[in-house]
C-alpha cells in the first residue's frame, strides 16, 4: 500500500519513536503506553470513539489512558506532545 500523506506526516512528527502507524486520515490517535502507536482516522468523531474504546479496554500492560490523545495533523501547532521517560 502506498504511504498516505497522513502517515508520512505522523512519521515526520515523531520519527523513530513510533512503533506502528495504521489507518489513514488527518486525525491521529496516539497511545504512548510503550510502545508508541498511532492510528489515523478520517473524522474526529471516529478518532474520539476509538479513543473511548481504547481508554476502556487499555492498550497493554503499561497502559495509562490519561496519555491517550488525538492530534489533528493539519494543525501545525499540534505536535505529538508526550511525557518524557
Amino acid at each position: 500500500m502506498a504511504r498516505s500523506k497522513w502517515r508520512v506526516e505522523a512519521r515526520r512528527r515523531r520519527g523513530r519513536r513510533v512503533a506502528e502507524i495504521t489507518g489513514d486520515g488527518r486525525y491521529a490517535l496516539l497511545a504512548p503506553c510503550p510502545p508508541l502507536t498511532v492510528t489515523l482516522w478520517r473524522a474526529r468523531e471516529e478518532a474520539a470513539e476509538a479513543k473511548q474504546r481504547l481508554d476502556q479496554a487499555g492498550c497493554g500492560g503499561q497502559c495509562n489512558p490519561r496519555l491517550h490523545h488525538i492530534v489533528d495533523l493539519t494543525e501545525a501547532s499540534q505536535l505529538f506532545l508526550l511525557p518524557q521517560r
